[in-house]
């Protein structure tokens, strides 16, 4: 049932251009713009693993919206590219043909060409410039851009011209971003009406002595739950019970000893992250606000990550 569904969504999508439905469906312009230096691998391969999925959430609006998918990818200066651009299309098995051939690989300093990538993204990437067409740009890195090259663009001025064209930016923050970054981060999700947001890893296993371990990490801080005890650590400090560690590189491996030898993995450790609900999510809304209507719960309300966020509200 699943797989009949999946068809049925895929063969939505790929029927968007013809037909009176097509007319009148919402259409969203979407565009990936990855950091594919080597510390990026694990989460390239989420939007490679998932894409299918998400594309087929996405087209189980009514009426199913006219998507379009575009990739951005870039590294540094000096590497085997700066950019490199895959145009926007309906055609799924091209979008994922497209994301197979990213490798991530590269970087060696740690900011990136995020300048010149984010310029590429907004004036490169033939946009639908019709009016009611929602223009989305989802950044996903780990690093802040150079400010130092001396020929470069501006994120700032770049981020100025996407909200005149009416794209906006969704930011979406890996592990190993720093304060900077998530400074800079923000300013181009703010300016462009976007959101910034942490992306989350959670990691799952069985202790030695049985008892079941969750280890998440949301930006610079991790929380290790085993049983009914927590600790936590900001940015690699000291792990405390119940508490914050000091500012500092944070291992995770620290968390995972804080309770003693008991609290090693005793075998296979499973890890998450909540990459495609946040892709998936802003689309479906971006979709629904041209009209698509989808089923209340959206796909991170019915996800555990949403259930974890709800629970950290409260």
């Amino acid at each position: 049932m699943r797989r009949f569904t999946t068809i049925l969504a895929w063969t939505a999508l790929s029927s968007f251009a013809t037909g009176s439905q097509a007319q009148e469906a919402p259409r969203v312009d979407v565009v990936f713009l990855l950091d594919a230096t080597g510390s990026m691998g694990d989460e390239i391969q989420v939007v490679k693993d998932r894409i299918r999925e998400m594309i087929s959430d996405i087209a189980l609006g009514e009426p199913a919206p006219d998507v379009r998918f575009g990739i951005v990818a870039y590294r540094d200066r000096g590497d085997d590219y700066t950019t490199r651009v895959y145009p926007l299309s309906r055609d799924i098995d091209l979008i994922v043909d497209n994301l197979g051939e990213i490798e991530a690989s590269g970087g060696g300093d740690y900011p990136e060409s995020l300048n010149e990538g984010l310029h590429v993204a907004i004036h490169e990437m033939l946009w639908d410039e019709a009016n009611g067409v929602a223009r989305l740009v989802f950044l996903i890195a780990d690093a802040p851009p150079h400010t130092d090259y001396a020929d470069d663009y501006d994120y700032r001025d770049e981020a100025q011209l996407a909200a005149q064209f009416g794209i906006t930016v969704h930011a979406i923050g890996a592990s190993g971003l720093d304060e900077e970054g998530e400074r800079i981060f923000k300013e181009i999700a703010t300016g462009t009406e976007g959101q910034f947001q942490w992306l989350v890893y959670e990691s799952r296993y069985i202790a030695q002595d049985g008892e079941e371990v969750i280890v998440r990490v949301e930006g610079r801080e991790a929380t290790y739950t085993k049983g009914d005890s927590t600790w936590t650590a900001e940015s690699g400090g000291p792990v405390t019970a119940g508490g914050r560690g000091s500012e500092g590189g944070f291992d995770t491996d620290d968390v995972v000893l804080a309770s003693g030898d008991s609290g090693a993995p005793a075998g296979e450790v499973e890890t998450s992250t909540n990459l495609d609900d946040l892709i998936t999510s802003a689309i479906k809304d971006a979709a629904a606000a041209g009209g698509a209507e989808y089923d209340d719960a959206t796909a991170v309300e019915t996800s555990t990550w949403g259930e974890v966020k709800a629970r950290t509200r409260r």
